[in-house]
């Protein structure tokens, strides 16, 4: 599976308006820079038992946008300051596999797990 039936596949998922003027994957990147914000605030909000499992998977995630060559500048930025912002709120072990594991595993694994917390 490729990225781009990934990207339509959580298009359609997420219910977002396509546009013939922008691939599924712009459409995405466009959605997901508008809530990352949300994803902060969510992320200082929920209980302490499941915010590490939830700040694993945002190390994850923002290791996996930073890790790719096209990435847009400003989506590289976002995603470095929020990884920042968690870094030191999970343990080492646990931050470095994260990290290992946004920048090894497959893009269609990782939209699998995204999907699954929607």
């Amino acid at each position: 599976m490729g990225k781009t039936v990934v990207a339509q596949a959580l298009v359609q998922r997420l219910k977002l308006p396509e546009q013939d003027s922008r691939s599924s994957l712009e459409t995405l990147q466009e959605y997901f820079a508008n809530k990352h914000l949300l994803l902060v605030l969510e992320r200082k909000a929920v209980n302490p038992a499941y915010a590490l499992a939830h700040n694993r998977l945002a190390a994850t995630l923002l290791s996996c946008v930073r890790s790719y060559s096209s990435t847009w500048q400003i989506y590289w930025d976002k995603a470095a300051q929020l990884q920042a912002e968690i870094e030191s709120e999970i343990p080492t072990e646990m931050l470095a596999a994260a990290i290992a594991r946004g920048q090894n595993a497959p893009v269609e694994e990782l939209m699998t797990i995204l999907l699954e917390a929607i």
